[in-house]
């Protein structure tokens, strides 16, 4: 019966390829309908369509990240703390774009989120987040892609007709087939068949041949059992085992030839040839995969499945790095509010942190004094806890959102208290609000900021142009006094395309000063005052400040006194003695111009000249200008000369 199977077998695999053979020509040999035709078009139409939806996608994920590449390189590249390289733009080849960012570059961005400012931390996440859009946007291109190139192939397929020679190997191919099926066919139905004469004479003569070698053994036996030794037994019981082995195996296979085949063995042949044909399909279809290669839509499913990966890999590595609590700064633990196991909201302040050495004044602003000020401004700071001690501070902030109390509307405005260098960079500013403008011996500030002394520099670090031994020299296009100072007080050689007068030098202690950011007395030689040194201590926070900020300086004003101005039928005038009155009591009235006022002395644009002399309180007529201003709630912010700059109050935090 095993012959009968292994024949079934060769009949089906002989009769599945004739069919294949047939089905191949019969493709070729048929026009394709109009129903496969328009359905092979709207394939490709779909794929088309796919395709300019991704390349658009691909586009907009490219133009968000280089947004997020400027945004991320314009705030810190220049500072040189950039994790990325940001010289240039984001990479092409050719026409087309590539991963802007490698795993190296992800991954150095990730490990330098610790410990930076929130700033910082949104501006890396959002190129991180950007990259990965876009490689996901470029993944589905990809696929758009290989998508259009299969269906415009069938499309192809439909409408060129075969060659001969396509036509000729398909027929060979079912002629081929066709031989084998018959040669397989022919085979199975001779097993079929009853044995024949000749196939009944063999097996007998094989039964006779056994039973012949059995009778020789056994005869064999008797023979040896005269005068047998072990061994001739042993070898004798051998023979006559292998010998009744052999005739029992002949008469089973008489025995199957004589009786024909059941329904059974047929079904377990049936059953032995198709398993046998579906082994075979698929080592076939594995053979075929082999040797064509692997196909596009493979290589872009296996890519995808990559990018997928990389993409669940940095979304585990974020949310790795979230369970790290990090501060957005870096300044000392003042109060932990939070403790194991405790449930927090977003409410919650989990821990209060302090920057003492970089402190902050929250200012309170009216709204008359909000548009003149603007970032950058320097002034002077005073605590109530801190007696007689001026702190230089730089506004650093400006709110426009107004914050309403009682009916009084305020702004908010951040100033930093300055240390180090940074004094230098404003020391101008703070010379004139100390009352001495740019001029030498100022008291305020150090002799090497002001001019006085041996070897001062002048004033003007801030960018203007400097006094006393640097005046009227040249500096080279980005180079300002500042550096020239900075580097001679860190004892390195001047910026390159900078030469120092001869026999320029700041004393070592005004060196020294000047680089831990310290100012001399504040006020005029002689007056009580003390400035901060850089070795006193900063406020504590929560400390009431006041503020006075410089906001304007007039060059070679007319003052005179508020009490001079009074104003009638809206025109301002001052009293001046009559002309020709000599040493009478006479007096007239003179129409001025006012321009800023801080609160003790007015300034006259027009109508009065320098070293007029006025007449107060000779005429009560009109208004006082006093009473106007504060009418009108316009103090003076930060007029100078004259008085003293407009102040805000404020707390250090």
């Amino acid at each position: 019966m095993g012959d009968v199977a292994s024949a079934e077998q060769a009949v089906a695999s002989a009769l599945a390829q004739l069919s294949s053979a047939e089905e191949a020509l019969g493709d070729l040999l048929a026009d394709p309908t109009e129903i496969e035709t328009a359905s092979a078009r709207s394939a490709v139409a779909q794929a088309q369509a796919q395709l300019l939806s991704a390349v658009s996608h691909a586009n907009d994920s490219w133009v968000a990240l280089g947004e997020a590449w400027d945004e991320y390189c314009d705030e810190y590249g220049a500072y040189n703390v950039a994790a990325v390289t940001c010289a240039g733009t984001l990479p092409l080849e050719g026409d087309e774009v590539v991963d802007p960012l490698s795993d190296e570059e992800v991954e150095a961005l990730h490990e330098t989120l610790e410990g930076r400012s929130t700033n910082y931390q949104q501006l890396a996440n959002a190129l991180i987040d950007g990259n990965l859009e876009f490689i996901l946007a470029e993944a589905a291109r990809q696929t758009a892609v290989t998508s259009l190139a299969t269906s415009e192939d069938r499309l192809a397929d439909l409408l060129v007709p075969a060659s001969e020679e396509d036509l000729r190997q398909a027929e060979l191919a079912v002629d081929a087939a066709r031989a084998s099926h018959t040669a397989a066919v022919a085979r199975l139905e001779a097993l079929r068949e009853e044995p024949t004469s000749q196939d009944l004479y063999q097996a007998e003569q094989a039964v006779n041949a056994a039973r012949a070698n059995h009778t020789a053994a056994v005869a064999r036996l008797d023979q040896l059992r005269g005068d047998p030794t072990a061994e001739d037994f042993y070898q004798a019981r051998q023979a006559v085992d292998a010998a009744r082995a052999s005739h029992t195996a002949a008469a089973a296979r008489l025995e199957e030839l004589r009786t024909p085949a059941d329904e059974s063995d047929y079904q377990q042949a049936q059953a032995s040839l198709d398993a046998a044909l579906a082994s075979l399909a698929t080592a076939q279809a594995r053979h075929d995969e082999l040797l064509a290669g692997a196909t596009a839509n493979a290589i872009a499913q296996q890519e995808e499945n990559v990018r997928l990966a990389e993409i669940s890999l940095e979304e585990a590595r974020s949310a790795l790095a979230d369970l790290s609590v990090v501060a957005p700064f870096d300044g000392t633990v003042e109060a932990v509010n939070v403790h194991p196991g405790d449930r927090v909201t977003q409410s919650v302040v989990a821990f209060s942190m302090s920057t003492p050495d970089r402190m902050m004044i929250a200012l309170a602003v009216s709204e008359a004094d909000l548009l003149a000020l603007e970032v950058g401004q320097a002034g002077f700071a005073s605590f109530d806890g801190v007696e007689g001690v001026q702190y230089p501070a730089r506004i650093v902030s400006i709110s426009r959102l107004p914050d309403t109390a009682q009916g009084v509307v305020t702004y908010g405005v951040e100033a930093r208290i300055l240390t180090g260098a940074e004094t230098v960079e404003v020391a101008s500013q703070l010379a004139v609000i100390a009352g001495q403008g740019v001029v030498p011996g100022v008291a305020g500030l150090p002799e090497s900021v002001t001019g006085a002394g041996d070897g001062g520099v002048g004033a003007g670090f801030g960018g203007g142009r400097p006094d006393g031994p640097l005046a009227g020299m040249e500096l080279p296009e980005g180079v300002t006094i500042q550096d020239v100072v900075q580097a001679v007080v860190n004892g390195e050689p001047p910026p390159e395309g900078v030469s120092l007068p001869e026999g320029f030098e700041i004393p070592l202690q005004e060196r020294e000063r000047l680089a831990a950011g310290g100012l001399r007395p504040l006020g005029r030689q002689g007056q009580a005052g003390t400035a901060w040194d850089g070795s006193r201590v900063l406020p504590a926070p929560g400390m009431s400040a006041t503020v006075t900020i410089l906001t304007e300086v007039r060059e070679e004003s007319v003052l005179v006194p508020v009490s001079a101005v009074r104003q009638l039928d809206g025109e301002w005038f001052v009293t001046v003695p009559a002309a020709g009155a000599g040493a009478g009591t006479g007096f007239q009235r003179v129409t001025v111009g006012v321009g800023e006022s801080d609160g003790v002395n007015v300034e006259i644009t027009s109508g009065l000249e320098n070293g007029a002399v006025l007449l107060i309180g000779a005429d009560s007529v009109g208004i006082a200008y006093r009473t106007i201003q504060q009418q009108d709630s316009q103090p003076g912010l930060g007029f100078v000369p004259g008085g003293t700059p407009g102040g805000f109050g404020g707390g250090g935090r």
